[in-house]
């Protein structure tokens, strides 16, 4: 039941946004807080039928900006709860974040490479959890000056159960500047080898970030 759950929280909290299923009867809102270097996210879903509602919390703080190279990285620290599958969990990750121009800084071409490591838990239990790695590449594309255009991959490992594969997803999406302090980005969403996942395969999100 543990195992199972991680894995469902994993794919749940890989969202980090809004979702919906195809099918609309799994409604995921996400509203993300952007203060500086700090972040603060809530989320909710509103499920029908057999399927769970899920909700959570997370903070989070960007740090350590430094050169690799031609690339910009710095490592990002997030803790925060959710209620996955009804089980109440908690988790906390890092995750070293890389972007670069491709062909030179006045490119409108950005590629970046990301890698996460993450401990999930119940709560009822904290040292029962599982340690998942997560790398993940994608690229931007600055269409204008307030539009852009990216897609992504990631893929999913339980480093606590000699790093057996947990799926990942797949993602294309844009983000819009609707003002100085909204940004909306939708986008279409696919996992793939994702066990005990009660949303559908192929989703469209909308992730609503707030910037002061």
């Amino acid at each position: 039941m543990i195992k199972s759950t991680l894995l469902a929280a994993v794919a749940a909290l890989g969202l980090a946004t809004t979702a919906m299923a195809s099918d609309f009867d799994n409604t995921r809102m996400q509203v993300t807080t952007k203060v500086e270097q700090f972040e603060f996210k809530l989320d909710a879903s509103i499920a029908s039928g057999e399927k769970s509602s899920n909700y959570g919390m997370a903070v989070g703080v960007h740090t350590f900006e430094h050169q690799v190279g031609v690339y910009d990285a710095n490592v990002y620290f997030e803790i925060g709860y959710a209620n996955v599958a009804d089980i109440d969990t908690a988790f906390t990750y890092a995750e070293y974040q890389m972007i670069a121009p491709i062909g030179g800084a006045t490119s409108d071409w950005d590629t970046y490479v990301n890698f996460e490591l993450a401990y999930l838990t119940p709560t009822a239990d904290l040292s029962s959890g599982d340690f998942f790695f997560t790398p993940e590449v994608g690229v931007i594309y600055a269409a204008s000056p307030t539009t852009d255009l990216w897609a992504e991959i990631d893929y999913g490992f339980n480093a606590s159960e000699s790093f057996d594969n947990v799926g990942g997803k797949m993602e294309i999406g844009a983000d819009f500047r609707v003002t100085d302090t909204i940004d909306l980005s939708p986008s279409i969403l696919t996992h793939y080898e994702v066990e005990n996942f009660d949303l559908n395969d192929t989703q469209f999100k909308l992730e609503m970030t707030l910037n002061f």
